[in-house]
């Protein structure tokens, strides 16, 4: 039961990265292997809010308990952070990931072994 209302509760929106380390830690907990994250995680730590929910929630939908593991991959291009989801279960309604992703400004596509998320590029803090 603990396990599962921890997959209710809301991640993303004070940092993808460390959201998706909790999630591979919570995974691998459950005895499932861990997410593998590579890429430019500066600039998808900078992720707030929204979009990184979004992100968030789109890799724990991939990164089913039952399912395969997951690879995400994150890089920039120009103005746009992509988030590339290599392998999970497929999505379960496509179209409503889409919607959201659109709604904020990003795109999302998928197939059999990859599902890619584009959203705006956040703006980096400079201290």
């Amino acid at each position: 039961m603990r396990r599962f209302l921890w997959h209710l509760r809301p991640r993303g929106a004070a940092g993808l990265v460390e959201a998706l380390d909790q999630l591979s830690s919570h995974l691998v907990e459950a005895g499932q292997p861990p997410i593998g994250v590579l890429g430019d995680v500066d600039v998808a730590a900078a992720l707030r809010g929204a979009p990184a929910v979004l992100a968030y929630r789109l890799v724990q939908a991939l990164a089913r308990p039952e399912g395969p593991g997951v690879r995400v991959a994150l890089r920039c291009d120009g103005t746009r952070l992509i988030v590339d989801v290599d392998g999970g279960t497929p999505l379960v309604d496509p179209d409503r990931w889409q919607r959201r992703a659109r709604a904020l400004g990003g795109d999302l596509t998928c197939n059999p072994s990859r599902t890619r998320l584009v959203l705006p590029r956040p703006e980096t803090r400079h201290s």
